[in-house]
């Protein structure tokens, strides 16, 4: 801007001032469009800015899990079940459900999965997307069985957060009628030479080749 001032007004205050509006004014205006911008970035939002995007995605903090309590404290024994009576008087150990709130951490893996599943077509490509977006992991593929249900392996091992809340939400994308039985991280199997196969058709164990 400097440069651009006529030589006979460069000594002047008020015309260099003059000339100093716009670059000054947009100075501002790119520091209020970079905070507006970084305050929907979900891996540096916090508090208070990640319910705001969770309020944008439509997904909240809260959830609700049963806790079991302490057997010995209830029934004065061990184990997780007590009995009375005939083989078929039984009871439980007791427990209730607890409203809770998630951690940033977790909560982030959450919209990302709210966003992802909002978007997917819920095609084969279309989950491996999703997840893709929602996890570290790489690769990703989907087992489908071709009698409505799917499997997700993970090729290389998810996080504590991650595995929490696949193990704990709902958050795989799905056609309507398709059942999701699960997902395995390839890095846990064990390799075994020739093939074996326990339970239905659908349980092998086999030659692995992998990272």
């Amino acid at each position: 801007m400097p440069n651009r001032i006529y030589a006979q007004y460069a000594d002047k205050p008020k015309a260099v001032a003059w000339y100093g509006i716009t670059p000054t004014i947009a100075d501002e205006v790119e520091s209020a469009y970079e905070a507006v911008r970084m305050s929907y970035d979900i891996d540096s939002a916090v508090g208070e800015q990640l319910d705001v995007i969770g309020r944008i995605v439509v997904i909240d903090r809260g959830f609700e899990s049963f806790v079991v309590f302490d057997p010995d404290t209830y029934f004065g024994g061990s184990g997780d079940a007590c009995q009375f009576g005939g083989v078929d008087s039984q009871f439980e150990s007791a427990g209730d459900v607890l409203s809770q709130e998630v951690s940033d951490a977790i909560f982030r893996v959450l919209i990302r999965a709210k966003i992802a599943k909002n978007n997917s077509d819920a095609s084969l490509d279309g989950v491996v997307d999703a997840l893709s977006y929602i996890t570290s992991s790489s690769p990703i593929r989907v087992v489908d069985n071709e009698d409505m249900t799917f499997s997700v392996s993970f090729g290389s091992e998810l996080t504590d957060i991650e595995r929490f809340v696949f193990n704990t939400f709902d958050i795989v994308p799905r056609p309507q009628g398709v059942e999701f039985l699960g997902y395995i991280e390839e890095t846990a199997i064990t390799q075994f030479g020739g093939s074996f196969s326990w339970g239905d058709t659908r349980a092998n164990f086999g030659l692995y080749f992998g990272a």
